[in-house]
This record gives C-alpha cells, structure tokens and sequence, in this order.
C-alpha cells in the first residue's frame, strides 16, 4: 500500500498531459492510465483503495514538479540514466 506501479504512472501522465496539451496526446495517455489502473486490480497485486492512493500521490507529486518548473523557466532538468545488477532506471535533476 500504495501501488508504486499506479503512482509512477500518474506521476509521468500527469506531465506529459500538462506539457503536451492536445487530444491526440491526452486519449492514448490515459489509455494507457487506465490499462495500468486495471491490470493492478485483475491480477489481485492491489486494492482499489491502494490504487486511489497511489494515483493520489502520484498526480500530486506531478503538479507540484510541474508547477515549480513552470515558475523557474530558467533552471535545467537533467536525465541521468543508470544501468545496475539487477535494474535499469534514471534519476531526474530539477535544479
């Protein structure tokens, strides 16, 4: 509890609908929302309550980066990809 899968989906919809403001965008994003929603349920890896929450905090998380980042026009986000043993990720910089 939460489901991190549902937040993390949130989280980057939620930007890419805030920074791409057409429909063609919006439909197939929370397309894909809705799949990640679903699957979490049907495959019994999460409540309905701790895919709310997760999608709660994930939209949250993304409003507030994306409103900070729309204040500071001036300050850099950087990608950092990184490779491990065992996973494949990369951390984001707001600076």
């Amino acid at each position: 509890m939460p489901s991190v899968h549902t937040s993390s989906a949130f989280a980057m919809i939620t930007v890419i609908t805030k920074q791409y403001n057409y429909w063609w965008v919006k439909v197939p994003s929370y397309g894909f929302l809705t799949g990640v929603v679903f699957q979490r349920i049907h495959d019994h890896e999460h409540w309905v309550s701790d895919v709310i929450i997760g999608g709660l905090i994930g939209h949250s998380v993304a409003n507030i980066l994306v409103e900070k980042h729309n204040r500071n026009k001036n300050n850099s986000l950087s990608l950092h990809p990184f490779i491990s043993t065992n996973r494949i990720g990369a951390f984001i910089y707001l600076n």
